[in-house]
Formats: structure tokens, sequence, C-alpha cells
């Protein structure tokens, strides 16, 4: 190649060069899409209209530069904010103090945008990002998936009703299933749970007023699925409650009118998803539901009306002491029939 082309092509090269640095200079760096989300996110909580954190506020351009040093456009050196959010994590200074650190990334994009003159526009408002909602977690069917039951499941639930028990979906297309046996009363024994244990679909099972006793909660054990239990009006006693300490997705349960007390909701503690328990008319006190009641923080047990409680109270009420002023008023008339009486004789 000739001296006058590699002059030529050096030439064009250091052009392109030139207008190349030139158009990098030009990309300065964009406030609004670039510092105000770090701020958003990092220092609006503790340096915001809520909360000024060492009287220092970052929200707006006028609150920041209001502040002496803490921002000096094109002195790095000067800006007292690049300084605090290169500090160790537990300096008294360190900013953000709350949370993690800046990453290197975020820190040299301020300092760039400090030394290219911390421009802020006017009107760019720098806001607080809301902590992210947690996930409210799951419950009930929704919490247990997709279910696919095996034939001899299906098998079971055809004959159960061809013999009057329905096990019906709990929604269209869902495999989940519900029992409600209290509509065959007295009908219901031990010997027909016998018939549900194999039931991995059952969700919700309702023997309420049946003849079931402790012996017959002993089929319920495999029953790992079930969300609700309705026990209500049965022989139910602390010893079955047992049976139950297993099944650990149990949400609601029903005990009103059987023959439970404190000692038996010992064998409820482990049941972390329990939310619902109703012992009206047992022999569960105030004091073993609040017992019960610490061991799962999420569990409301309802005890209905206290009626021994209610009895007292009204007791006390009747007890209270006469009116002061009707005591005088008998003692006056008292006085004026023994002034008759003397002046009769």
């Amino acid at each position: 190649m000739k001296t006058s082309s590699l002059l030529s092509l050096a030439l064009s090269m250091g052009i392109v060069g030139l207008f190349s640095s030139a158009g990098q200079a030009g990309a300065k760096v964009d406030f609004v899409k670039e510092i105000k989300p770090i701020l958003d996110q990092n220092c609006i909580k503790c340096h915001g209209p809520e909360k000024q954190k060492g009287k220092l506020r970052l929200d707006s351009k006028e609150a920041a530069f209001k502040k002496e040093g803490i921002l000096v456009g094109g002195a790095v050196d000067k800006s007292d904010l690049f300084r605090r959010i290169t500090l160790p994590k537990g300096h008294d200074d360190v900013m953000p103090s709350e949370g993690d650190l800046l990453t290197k990334a975020q820190i040299d994009l301020i300092k760039t945008w400090i030394s290219e003159g911390a421009d802020w526009p006017a009107g760019a408002i720098a806001a607080a990002t809301p902590a992210p909602e947690a996930a409210k977690p799951k419950s009930g069917v929704e919490a247990l998936g997709e279910y696919k039951p095996k034939p001899e499941e299906l098998q079971a639930i055809e004959k159960l009703q061809a013999s009057g028990i329905n096990i019906l979906p709990v929604a269209m297309n869902v495999n989940w299933r519900d029992a409600n046996l209290s509509l065959l009363g007295t009908n219901v024994t031990d010997e027909t749970l016998v018939q549900l244990k194999s039931l991995k679909s059952l969700v919700g099972l309702n023997l309420r007023n049946t003849r079931v006793t402790d012996k017959g909660l002993a089929n319920l054990k495999g029953l790992e699925n079930l969300i609700s239990l309705n026990l209500a009006g049965t022989a139910v006693t602390d010893a079955g409650l047992s049976n139950l300490k297993d099944l650990s997705k149990l949400e609601y349960l029903n005990l009103y009118g059987t023959g439970v007390s404190d000692a038996g909701l010992s064998s409820l503690k482990g049941l972390k998803h329990l939310r619902a328990l109703y012992v009206w008319q047992t022999k569960v006190t105030e004091a073993g539901a609040a017992e019960l009641q610490k061991s799962l923080p999420g569990l409301k047990a309802n005890r209905g009306i206290d009626l021994a409680a209610l009895a007292k109270k009204e007791e006390k009420k009747e007890e209270k002491p006469a009116d002061k002023k009707d005591e005088k008023k008998d003692e006056k008339k008292e006085e004026k029939k023994g002034d008759k009486k003397e002046e009769k004789k």
C-alpha cells in the first residue's frame, strides 16, 4: 500500500474515532432512567417526605442540594453523598443504613453522574418504592394442586355412590371431593368409615350428628388431604382426637357438642394449618383453648357463649347491696310506727 493511502486511512480512522468519542461523551447519565430508580429503591425510605434521617431529604433537586456538601456537581470528592455510599457496612454514616449496600455498578453510575455535573431535571421527584407484598400462602384445594385418582379409587367412589353415599367433586373438572354423610344421620356408623379410608381425593368430610365413635375415626388416618372435618354431635372424645394428629392439611375442625376436653386438644398441636376450631358445648376451657392457640398462632378456637360465666355475672348483679336511700326510707317508716305505738299508750 502506498504511503499516501496509509496516511489517508489513518486520517479517516482518526476522524471516525473522534466522532465516536464525541458520541460517547454526549451520552450522559440519564437521571430519570438511571439515578432516580436507585434513590427510589434505596434512599427515600429514610430521606424522603415522611422521614428525614440526619435532616437530609433526597426526593427532590431543591431538597437534595439544600444541604451543603451533599451533592456538588462536577466534584465527586466534595460530594458527601458519594462518600457515604462507599463506606463499609455497619459504619455510622453509611448509606443506605438499612438493607444491602449499593452494588459497584450503582456506585459507579452515581460517580459518573456527579462528575458530569449532577444534572437533576426540574420536576423529577424521587419516591420510595414500596416493598413487594409477601405472596399470600395458598390454602385449601388451591394449595393441594392437581390430583389424578387411581382406577381403584374411582371404583370405590362408584360403589359408595351406588350405596347412597354421595362423594362429589368440589368443582367442575376437579378431582378433589367432598362427602356429606350428615344427610344420612344415624345410619352412618363406624363401619361406614371403613369404606372411605382409601379415598385420597377426599378433602371435605361432614359426619355431623352421625353415630361415629372414637373407634371409627381410626379409618381417617390415611385421608392425608383432608382439609375440613365436621364431627359435631358425635360420640367422639379425647381418645378419638389422637387419630387426627397426622392430618397435616386440616384447616377446619368442628367438635361442637362432643365429649372432648383440654386433654384431647394436645393431639391437635401438630396441625400447623388448622385455622378454625369449634368447641361449643364441650369440656374445653378458655385456658385449654388459649394453650392450643399458643402452639398454633394462626388458629381461632371458638367456644361460643360461656353460659357458666354468664350465670356468674348475673349472680353478681343480683348480689349488689340495696340502695342507701331505700334503707333510710325503711328506717323512717319503722320510727313512725314506734312513735304511734307510744302515743296510744
